[in-house]
């Protein structure tokens, strides 16, 4: 998780140039695991975050906490899907920085877990640690608005699948997602 973030955050910095970037402290240095790791924490110690629970609704009060306190604006992109459980609302949590951004590039993770019936999943190593990873990222950014305003991050529900992953069945909220940015004519603004 930590290379990705690295990756991700020099990936932001291609527009500067080389003498810009020579003098000046190197993005990936003021990322902080123990920070990440802290956030992660934070989920796992909320519990089980299945979609629709209040546990799911408690992290997302505090995703939206941590990015607003860094300065990101939040928009939540409600749905609602059919699931083998019956019909459930989602909602995720899309972050942009400052009046003029003008994202390049998306980054994403999942905030939900999985629904176990007979057992107690927090999803430390899964949505939590990439949620994580990403609050961090985000910290780092908005610390360069510049960098910032290229990058859009989505948090997404309703990732794990309720029985088994298929078409029908997982990753409800980047299919949804997904099915927008086709529908607004925002996919071709990524790279």
């Amino acid at each position: 998780m930590f290379a990705v973030a690295a990756l991700l955050l020099t990936a932001c910095d291609h527009g500067h140039t080389e003498a810009q970037r020579s003098s000046q402290k190197k993005i990936w240095e003021d990322f902080s695991g123990e920070k990440a790791l802290a956030h992660v924490q934070a989920m796992v110690d909320i519990g089980p975050r299945p979609p629709g629970t209040d546990a799911i609704e408690k992290t997302r009060n505090y995703l939206v906490q941590q990015l607003e306190a860094a300065g990101w604006k939040i928009e939540r992109q409600s749905f609602s899907d059919e699931t083998p459980r019956g019909k459930v609302q989602f909602i995720n949590l899309i972050a942009t920085f400052g009046s003029q951004a003008a994202p390049s590039f998306l980054v994403c993770s999942h905030y939900d877990t999985k629904i176990f019936d007979n057992a107690r999943f927090v999803g430390a190593n899964d949505g939590g640690s990439s949620t994580g990873v990403l609050l961090e990222v985000a910290r780092v950014l908005a610390e360069r608005p510049d960098l910032a305003r290229k990058v859009e991050l989505v948090f997404f529900d309703g990732e794990e699948a309720y029985v088994a992953f298929t078409d029908t069945d997982g990753l409800y909220g980047s299919r949804y997602f997904a099915k927008q940015l086709v529908a607004q004519n925002k996919a071709t603004l990524f790279r």
